[in-house]
């Protein structure tokens, strides 16, 4: 009779570990619900070439809205089209890819003794720190803020930057009186459609929308206005099993309200007060990718009395920009960023005072 042990299923294990790792880390992460493929419609372009071939740089192409105004009329008065076509806009942007790895460790003693699984607790702290360095990077890109050690590649552009204090060009002019309101909202998404033409997110069921992520504590200032509490009540039941609306706080203007602790707050207003990097966002925003899925490596060390597992991975993201000027030549600053704002709102945080015990 033959019988399969352990050690004949052992090199299919970190393979399988591997894939568990890497997919339930993606499905714990904000960003994941808005990827799609290069030439869409959703917010994160979502490249992985280099796991196919070698190299450090992914690019995507994207293809801008037609601005003509074609012909009216017939073409006894209007003219003939054939001509006056309009050429088709196509930028090209790219990014690098880095390695990220991490580990645990622990003593075989201490297994026998907690009699514990520690491969499945390995695999839930790997995998929530992976969901979290995916996500920080994304929200770092977007802000231009450093988190969690990462650099952004990108220069976010002073274009697309917006204040809710009327006026302000730094964060140090927004104080007590510039939460972000349900007006500014509506504001928000007509400077993304006319001044900056951020294309929207399109809906299987032809609506057009547009996301924004607050800091809690701006989303708490939303939450408490009387404005919202009444939008809330009047709201008829959206898109329930589409992803986008998986999490969102609510919807305002056809744009999808959704709150997340990453999003960058700093004491950095007037008097030193909490201001949030909430991000404003459309199709095309961002791009992403990777160069080498997230791997899944045990080891044994001091003759087997220590064990340890580690992953490694590398990946890549970068804030969509484009020189879009005539002449060509301008600086990072003054680049366009096709699919984003980032909204700096006084975020003060909760009132209630906890008690210590």
């Amino acid at each position: 009779m033959g019988v399969t042990y352990k050690g004949d299923v052992d090199a299919q294990i970190p393979d399988l570990w591997s894939k568990r790792l890497y997919s339930q880390a993606e499905r714990q992460t904000f960003w994941h619900r808005f990827e799609g493929p290069e030439g869409g419609s959703m917010p994160v372009i979502r490249k992985d070439d280099l796991t196919q071939e070698a190299g450090d740089t992914i690019k995507t192409d994207i293809v801008l809205s037609l601005t003509g105004a074609g012909l009216k009329g017939s073409t006894e008065t209007g003219g003939l089209l054939e001509g006056n076509e309009e050429k088709m806009k196509f930028r090209q942007n790219s990014f690098t890819v880095d390695a990220y790895r991490h580990g645990v460790r622990w003593e075989k003693l201490g297994k026998i003794l907690i009699t514990h699984d520690m491969r499945g607790s390995a695999l839930g702290q790997l995998r929530k720190w992976l969901a979290s360095k995916l996500d920080d990077q994304v929200f770092a890109e977007f802000t231009g803020e450093t988190i969690s050690g990462y650099v952004p590649q990108s220069t976010v552009p002073t274009t697309a930057k917006v204040f809710t204090e009327p006026g302000t060009t730094t964060p140090g002019g927004i104080d007590s009186t510039d939460a972000l309101t349900l007006d500014m909202i509506s504001e928000l998404k007509v400077i993304a459609k006319v001044n900056n033409q951020i294309e929207p997110i399109a809906m299987k069921d032809g609506e057009e929308v547009y996301g924004l992520v607050l800091h809690d504590y701006a989303g708490l200032e939303i939450k408490k206005s009387t404005d919202w509490k009444q939008a809330q009540r009047e709201a008829r039941e959206r898109g329930a099993t589409n992803p986008l609306f998986t999490g969102a706080l609510g919807i305002w203007d056809n744009v999808i309200i959704y709150q997340s602790e990453r999003i960058p707050r700093l004491l950095d207003g007037a008097a030193s007060v909490g201001v949030a990097r909430n991000i404003f966002f459309g199709a095309q925003a961002l791009m992403r990718g990777y160069a080498y899925y997230p791997d899944w490596t045990e080891q044994y060390f001091s003759y087997g009395e220590e064990q340890g597992i580690g992953t490694f991975t590398v990946l890549g993201q970068k804030l969509v920009t484009f020189d879009l000027t005539v002449a060509g030549g301008a600086a990072a600053a003054d680049f366009t960023a096709i699919g984003s704002l980032v909204v700096y709102s006084y975020a003060p945080g909760p009132s209630l005072v906890e008690q210590a015990p």
